[in-house]
C-alpha cells in the first residue's frame, strides 16, 4: 500500500519482546517516514499515515487508551461537562498529528479525536484540564415568583429567549415524525414548583436578561404573556 522507506534501523536490547510490543516500537520509528505497519489477519500491511488514519480504527473510551500500544490508531469520544465542544476542538487542534483529526459534536457536547494512542493520551489530559474549570462568567440565580406560576413563566421565558429546534423521532412502527421544541442555548432554566421559583444557570449577562423578563412576567392577575419588546443574549 506504500513503498518501504529507504535506510536501515538497528535496535539492540537485552530484553525479549512480544510481537505486539516489537511492532509498536517499530511503528514509533517509522512515524518519521510517514508510514505505519499494521497486522491484519496473517499479513502485515505498510501504509502511509494518511491512509492509516482513514482505516477503521478501535473506538474506545478515554480511560481505556492507557491500555493500548502507543502507536495504535484509535478513535476516542471525550464528553465535556463545563467547556463547549466547539471551543475545545479549536484549542486542541494544533496538538493533533497532521493526518489525525478532531471533531466537535455540539449536540452531545463532546469532542471526537482520531490519532495515535500516545497523542490521544496527551490530548485527553489537556481536554480534562480545560473541562475541569467552569467558565469564569458562569452564574447561578434563583428567582422566587410572587404572582405568576413557575411553569407558566418558564414557558414564556423559553418563548422569548429560546431558539426553535426540530428533532426527528422514529416510532416503533418505523414512521418518522418531527418534534419541535424551544431550546435555550448556553443557559439552563428550570422551574421549581415547590418554591414557585425559576432557577437560572449560565453567563451573567444572559441571567440579567432573564431577570428583566421575569420582572415583566411576574405581575398580578392572569398568566404571563409576551410583549413586543425584543431581548438579546
Amino acid at each position: 500500500e506504500a513503498p518501504a522507506p529507504a535506510g536501515t534501523i538497528t535496535f539492540v536490547s537485552s530484553s525479549s519482546y512480544t510481537f505486539e510490543d516489537a511492532l509498536s516500537i517499530f511503528n514509533l520509528n517509522l512515524q518519521r517516514f510517514g508510514v505505519h505497519l499494521r497486522k491484519q489477519d496473517k499479513y502485515l500491511y505498510l501504509a502511509t499515515l494518511a491512509d492509516s488514519m482513514k482505516k477503521p480504527s478501535v473506538v474506545t473510551d478515554p480511560a481505556a487508551v492507557n491500555n493500548l500500544s502507543l502507536d495504535q490508531i484509535v478513535t476516542v469520544p471525550i464528553p465535556l461537562d463545563n467547556a463547549k465542544a466547539e471551543l475545545v476542538a479549536e484549542q486542541v487542534k494544533p496538538m493533533v498529528n497532521p493526518f489525525g483529526g478532531v471533531l466537535a459534536v455540539p449536540a452531545q457536547n463532546m469532542v471526537i479525536v482520531v490519532d495515535t494512542a500516545a497523542q490521544v493520551r496527551r490530548i485527553r489530559d489537556v481536554v480534562t484540564a480545560i473541562d475541569s474549570v467552569k467558565p469564569v462568567d458562569s452564574a447561578f440565580r434563583l428567582f422566587p415568583l410572587q404572582h405568576a406560576q413557575a411553569d407558566s413563566v418558564l414557558a414564556a421565558l423559553k418563548g422569548l429567549v429560546g431558539e426553535r429546534t426540530k428533532t426527528v423521532i422514529v416510532d416503533k412502527d418505523g414512521q418518522q415524525r418531527v418534534v419541535q421544541d424551544l431550546a435555550v442555548q448556553g443557559l439552563s432554566l428550570v422551574a421549581d414548583p415547590r418554591t414557585n421559583s425559576i432557577i437560572a444557570v449560565g453567563p451573567a449577562a444572559r441571567i440579567r436578561t432573564v431577570e428583566e423578563l421575569i420582572q415583566l412576567l411576574d405581575v398580578p392577575g392572569g398568566e404571563p404573556g409576551t410583549s413586543g419588546r425584543a431581548f438579546g443574549p
